[in-house]
């Protein structure tokens, strides 16, 4: 009896995703009889399990088909199945598609791709597998989306389940610190909302979300200093067009805000905070010098010379203001230099340049 080349294609592709993972000491176990799903995949680490496990839909194909550029795969799956992984399981699962001919292997995750629902009228799904994503090579970015799976399906659990019967099964622990950590995450949710408003022009929403966490005093000194790096984004593009001057007043007011919810730490971004302050002050500094330079040179040329001598000596009083200033940025920036938060200073130029 002959046997069906699909066969032999499905052992390759089984002996090319058993490769990847076996010589890691993870157990697969071939799962008999299920709904779109062939293994199950238990992590170990030193031959000490994880406690951590997904499952699998392993696609072997002799005719994989690539895009010209090669940087993707198209893959069909049925519709049943596509909306069963992306909205109804609730473990980590991954499709993975073995190449035989080319004996290459690649991994796709359902669940942080678009949603599928149930309902969808289309027969079949077309996905596209990033090639980036070819093992063992992509193992670590792997691992690194089955962790948001994780936080994805928890998540999902979470805000199904009756209020009441949360708080009655989320009763060990401290009660204040798992309160915090809830409401950082639901912070970090509402800071991407403010992220995606300011995004879509929507200013005035975003910059009402931003405040209300500013001024929360049950969010962190992180969530609050996010949101003020938020509203000063928003500021700053609702700001367009206007003088430069009001560009470094909004510099100066929000690194001032920052300073104060930052007065007890923690000591980065306390650090972060002193970093931008002092450069708004020499902005707002430099900025009034180059309107009294220009003032000046206005009077000098037709004005009235008993003005010109008034804007020189405010000249004179800004210049020693900006080096007095400068200074004191210049030690700054070499205290930073041995600092074990230079980082901060780092990331607040990168915000600047934002």
């Amino acid at each position: 009896m002959e046997r069906p080349q699909s066969h032999l294609v499905d052992t390759l592709g089984e002996a090319q995703m058993l490769g990847v993972f076996e010589p890691l000491g993870w157990v697969v176990n071939r799962i008999i009889t299920d709904y779109g799903v062939d293994f199950d995949v238990q992590m170990f680490e030193g031959n000490i399990a994880t406690g951590e496990w997904f499952k699998v839909q392993l696609k072997s194909s002799e005719g994989t088909d690539y895009s010209t550029q090669g940087d993707f795969i198209s893959a069909t799956l049925p519709t049943k199945h596509a909306a069963h992984y992306s909205t109804e399981m609730t473990d980590p699962i991954f499709l993975v598609h073995a190449d035989v001919r080319s004996k290459r292997t690649f991994w796709f995750a359902p669940q942080l791709n678009a949603p599928i629902r149930p309902d969808d009228p289309r027969s079949s799904i077309t996905v596209r597998i990033d090639t980036r994503n070819e093992l063992p090579e992509a193992l670590p970015q792997m691992v690194s989306a089955l962790r948001q799976i994780q936080i994805k399906l928890g998540s999902r659990v979470v805000a199904s389940s009756h209020a009441l019967d949360f708080a009655k099964i989320i009763d060990d622990g401290d009660q204040n610190t798992l309160i915090k950590q809830f409401q950082d995450k639901l912070d970090a949710i509402k800071l991407k909302q403010i992220h995606d408003l300011t995004t879509q022009g929507r200013l005035k929403d975003a910059a009402a979300k931003a405040e209300k966490i500013a001024a929360s005093d049950e969010s962190s000194v992180e969530s609050k200093f996010s949101a003020l790096l938020e509203e000063e984004r928003i500021e700053l593009l609702a700001s367009v067009g206007a003088a430069q001057a009001s560009m470094s007043e909004i510099h100066l007011r929000i690194s001032k805000r920052l300073q104060d919810i930052t007065r007890d730490g923690p000591p980065a971004l306390k650090f972060f905070s002193l970093i931008a302050r002092k450069a708004a002050e020499l902005d707002v500094l430099t900025f009034r010098d180059f309107g009294l330079h220009m003032n000046l040179v206005g009077h000098l040329r037709g004005g009235d010379p008993s003005i010109a001598l008034q804007f020189a000596i405010e000249r004179l009083r800004s210049t020693h203001s900006i080096v007095k200033k400068y200074n004191q940025c210049v030690r700054l920036a070499r205290y930073a230099e041995n600092s074990e938060h230079r980082w901060a200073g780092r990331m607040d130029c990168r915000a600047k340049r934002r």
